[in-house]
């Protein structure tokens, strides 16, 4: 979903009284904020952090459809920036996204490391999955000059394949299948690579439906019902912005660990973690220690960054979360959990 589409969802929510929860619509007003803000600077970026908070407020909160297609958006971006290792996006005259690379010192990734099968839980991870096993190498190797010119201008490009409603984090659903800018001659070509590779993995399909018109994109869209999926014990992950790793891993934890730096990557003991996660886990006093207001300030170039706070629900997540990473790293023979 471009830019300019997130806008217009957020506007015409905006602009219907009684839409959307109070506080659904708090934090869309802070997406919106969030563009209007990066667009008064020459380059204009988004970034990292930003897409992080916001993403923290509407999983929330998102009680719209269309709230949660802008969340859904914006985990696209989260996904995209945390796969190329880069941390902000940069807005170019046409409202479209562009990837930025730029030191992490924003955002930062908790996983087992050197695990790398393919996550495919949720009807989200097939899009992505989708894209770098269908849509790229098509699209690289098969498709003419004058094509990818057209699917760059009526394509919808990262959300060619798109989670069909709120099931995008459920393990079965739809996916849309948005065909605008694809040529005719190759959607043979793309529907057979489509059940090959999902098949493949083990993923039990529905019959195809469509082509018929998206009632939101000016594209035509195939539904692809995923009707079972695969079970895979792979370990969890957890993303959080800078300034909360610092709070929990220093503060929280007590690991005397410099989280900054350009390509930082660290490791840290998956028993130590647990042990230390355990230490406090159940200490009301020291979590509330830690909990922060929401707040503001500019960040690089100006821009406003919008903190949206550390609730003690959300350190309490984020506990739990490392346990589970620090207890399958266990369990699995891994003796590391890195922090990245």
């Amino acid at each position: 979903m471009r830019e300019s589409e997130i806008k217009s969802i957020i506007f015409q929510l905006l602009s219907e009284n009684g839409i959307g929860h109070p506080e659904e619509l708090k934090w869309l007003r802070a997406v919106n904020q969030i563009f209007d803000n990066a667009k008064k600077e020459n380059p204009s970026y988004i970034y990292r952090s930003e897409v992080e908070s916001l993403i923290i407020g509407l999983r929330s909160n998102a009680t719209s459809e269309e709230g949660r297609k802008v969340l859904q958006s914006l985990m696209t971006l989260q996904k995209r920036l945390k796969d190329s290792s880069k941390n902000r996006l940069k807005l170019n005259k046409d409202t479209d996204i562009k990837e930025e690379k730029e030191p992490l010192y924003e955002g930062v990734s908790v996983f087992v490391p050197n695990q790398d099968k393919r996550r495919l839980n949720t009807i989200l991870d097939l899009c992505f999955f989708l894209n770098d096993k269908v849509l790229s190498p098509i699209h690289s190797k098969q498709f003419t000059q004058e094509e990818k010119e057209n699917f760059q201008k009526s394509g919808l490009r990262g959300e060619t394949f798109a989670p069909d409603g709120d099931s995008f984090d459920l393990p079965t659903g739809t996916i849309n299948f948005y065909i605008s800018g694809i040529p005719n001659r190759l959607m043979k070509t793309f529907l057979e690579g489509i059940k090959y590779h999902l098949t493949d993995e083990g993923i039990q399909l529905g019959p195809f439906r469509g082509p018929e018109q998206s009632k939101i994109y000016k594209s035509q869209v195939i539904r692809i019902p995923i009707t079972k999926n695969v079970e895979q014990d792979l370990p969890p992950d957890l993303s959080m912005t800078y300034s909360t790793a610092q709070v929990v891993f220093q503060d929280l934890l007590g690991f005397n660990t410099d989280l900054g730096g350009e390509d930082s990557e660290i490791t840290v003991s998956a028993k130590e973690l647990l042990m230390k996660v355990e230490m406090v886990e159940d200490n009301d006093f020291k979590i509330k220690q830690v909990t922060q207001e929401p707040s503001s300030e500019h960040g690089s170039g100006g821009v406003k960054i919008i903190h949206g706070g550390l609730s003690e629900e959300w350190v309490r997540n984020i506990l739990k979360t490392l346990k589970e990473i620090s207890q399958w790293a266990i369990d699995h023979d891994y003796t590391d959990v890195a922090v990245t």
